[in-house]
């Protein structure tokens, strides 16, 4: 279920449902690149993670982890500036470290 919420965030295909359609034609919404976008992106969270019961709960773990990050950070006086920024990248090194 892990690959499928990193899989959601690396891609996203918002053409229209229709029978036929050119390969070349289709766009992919996401940056091709892990970024948790689905979490640190703008707007609502991916609607394809709102599915599934495991990969809500999958998406909600990130956030845990993402505030979890934040606490410590404080504790070891990061400056308020940099509290989200860190957090966030110590959240996607996380990711990638489970993804590989």
């Amino acid at each position: 279920m892990f690959a499928q919420l990193l899989a959601h965030d690396l891609t996203a295909d918002r053409s229209g449902l229709v029978s036929a359609v050119e390969l070349d034609s289709l766009r992919n919404a996401r940056s091709a690149k892990l970024n948790l976008e689905g979490v640190y992106g703008r707007g609502p969270g991916d609607q394809r993670n709102d599915v599934h019961q495991l990969i809500s709960q999958l998406h909600v773990a990130v956030l845990k982890a993402h505030n979890r990050l934040v606490d410590r950070l404080r504790q070891d006086n990061t400056s308020e500036g940099e509290l989200f920024g860190e957090a966030q990248r110590a959240a996607l090194a996380r990711a990638v470290h489970r993804a590989a």
